[in-house]
């Protein structure tokens, strides 16, 4: 009466049967009627039987029920009786301990790590796709199948299960179903029963054979590096150092643990000491724009040219710098890694056999001339002189001392009966003699590495006033290494003797250049001169020849 929540036991009597007591349909879809005639008869067949039902109240609601028919003999006749339990709570429990172990299914499922659930039977319970992967081959394990240990090493499970005790990350190697060599690291951990009790094992296998790979190839690498004499640098994606390799550290002079964490810009002098080499901001920026295109997503990903750096003593090194991209096994970048080539020493051999060169074209211009090695040795010291005096870049001092000497070159070309001529010229035979800075020009054009010492030779005769010759340039439309080699060439002509005219005291020579300014001389480099005339008096004492010096 209670469990059909009926208000008498008459009322129940009355109202029980088969269409009232049962929804049309089971759970399964079943027609009631149709399922419990089933039931009945297998009951009477059979003497007894035991089944699961969904019953409906007086009240219309519905509760799950476990049904218990057994046939017996009573009188004479064959009676069947039925008992009910409500199993509402048991289902309730049933449905949260199926929904339970489908999310533990689940979540091992997703897991990239094998797992295996063996009880104590030693038969699988569970096992996961990545089990499945890393060790039985194509055949997937089927849950009731018998744990085995058919792959090499230890019985970890009849262990754990003998001892009760956890084996944690042990490193093995084995063979698949399939033929293929693994490394794995494995665990396995008792299971526990609600009662505290071992009810099985848990087997965790992670499959390191790709991480074991790579660490051997880090190792080869790490090793490789750290004796390599080429020096290395690995940055991250952010041009953060993340490692640098002695050889490293023994070019620059940076210990180790001083750049890590620090970007390369730290071996980057600047812009102002690029300038001071001849570099100025515009192909500063194009320099280093290419290597940030280059290494940009969708560039070619690797670089190479010539910079300079600047090492932890302060010493200037010109390098020739490789930056590659490295990517991933997915095709994506995450670092980047330089390898500078010092090459200040070939460099700097390079630059003393092209001012070898340039000497010697010098030296082939005083063997057509009256000139001596002196000679050329001031006109490079005056020049280089105002260049530092006016506050120019390192190179162009440099460069000036090395091309003015080349001023007169043209002269190779000019007959020796008048380059030559121990007289004041005729007017035909000047005419000829400023042919000498065409010719110069010609000499020298087309050479970028020459440009300079083709403005000298050019238009060392030129005027500020424009009087000069070969093309009548003014003012600042004559280059200012032109200018200056003008000051420098006059200045010591002047100084010096000639077939036509006897040498003239600094003083002297001096109050010449200083009347000149504005004609002759840009009255900027004079007052210049003027204020270092007294160093172009020790220049010109320094390398005087003897019959050209000056109490």
């Amino acid at each position: 009466v209670k469990l059909f929540h009926a208000p008498s036991r008459k009322a129940l009597l009355e109202w029980l049967s088969i269409e009232r007591y049962s929804p049309e349909r089971q759970p399964d879809g079943e027609l009631s009627v149709s399922k419990v005639k089933r039931y009945i008869e297998s009951a009477i067949r059979n003497g007894n039987l035991q089944y699961e039902w969904l019953h409906l109240r007086m009240d219309n609601t519905t509760f799950p029920c476990r049904v218990s028919m057994s046939c017996i003999e009573l009188d004479g006749r064959q009676v069947l009786l039925s008992s009910r339990t409500d199993i509402t709570e048991s289902a309730r429990q049933k449905t949260e301990l199926e929904a339970r172990e489908a999310l533990f299914s689940s979540t091992l499922d997703a897991l990239p790590v094998g797992v295996w659930v063996v009880g104590n039977d030693r038969m699988i319970r569970h096992a996961n796709p990545a089990g499945h992967r890393i060790w039985c081959g194509e055949k997937p394990p089927t849950p009731g199948t018998p744990w085995r240990c058919d792959h090499g090493g230890e019985d970890v499970v009849e262990r754990v299960l003998q001892t009760g005790r956890p084996i944690l990350n042990a490193e093995e190697q084995f063979h698949t179903d399939d033929g293929r060599s693994r490394t794995i690291l494995r665990s396995a951990v008792p299971a526990r029963s609600a009662s505290g009790g071992t009810s099985g094992v848990i087997v965790v296998n992670t499959d390191i054979t790709q991480l074991k790979r790579m660490e051997r190839q880090y190792q080869m690498f790490y090793q490789f590096a750290e004796h390599s004499p080429q020096p290395l640098v690995i940055t991250d994606l952010k041009e953060i150092i993340t490692y640098v390799n002695p050889a490293f550290c023994a070019l620059y002079g940076y210990p180790a643990e001083s750049v890590i964490g620090r970007t390369p810009r730290i071996l980057n002098p600047g812009r102002a000491a690029y300038r001071e080499l001849g570099i100025d901001d515009a192909e500063y920026d194009a320099l280093f724009g290419t290597l940030r295109t280059a290494l940009a997503p969708g560039g070619p990903g690797s670089w190479n040219g010539e910079v300079y750096n600047l090492t932890a003593h302060g010493d200037m090194r010109r390098i020739h710098l490789f930056v590659h991209t490295i990517y991933g096994e997915n095709g994506q970048p995450f670092a980047l890694a330089a390898l500078p080539v010092d090459v200040t020493a070939v460099r700097g051999e390079e630059e003393r056999i092209r001012i070898d060169a340039y000497s010697a074209l010098a030296d082939l211009a005083e063997t057509r001339d009256n000139e001596t090695g002196a000679h050329m040795k001031r006109i490079a010291a005056y020049s280089r002189l105002m260049g530092e005096r006016l506050g120019m870049p390192r190179k162009y001092c440099r460069d000036i001392a090395t091309f003015s000497p080349l001023h007169d070159i043209g002269k190779v070309g000019i007959p020796d009966n008048v380059l030559l001529a121990p007289r004041k010229l005729t007017p035909e035979e000047f005419a000829i003699i400023r042919q000498h800075t065409v010719l110069g020009f010609r000499i020298l054009a087309n050479r970028p590495q020459l440009s300079m010492a083709a403005e000298i030779a050019h238009y060392h005769h030129e005027k500020f006033d424009g009087s000069g010759y070969p093309d009548g340039l003014s003012g600042e439309t004559i280059p200012m290494a032109a200018r200056i080699a003008a000051i420098a060439d006059v200045y010591d002509a002047l100084r010096s003797r000639r077939p036509y005219k006897e040498p003239w005291s600094h003083a002297r020579s001096a109050g010449y250049i200083t009347e000149q300014s504005g004609t002759h001389f840009d009255p900027r480099l004079v007052r210049l001169f003027v204020q270092f005339e007294a160093e172009f008096d020790g220049i010109f004492n320094a390398h005087a020849d003897e019959d050209h010096r000056q109490p």
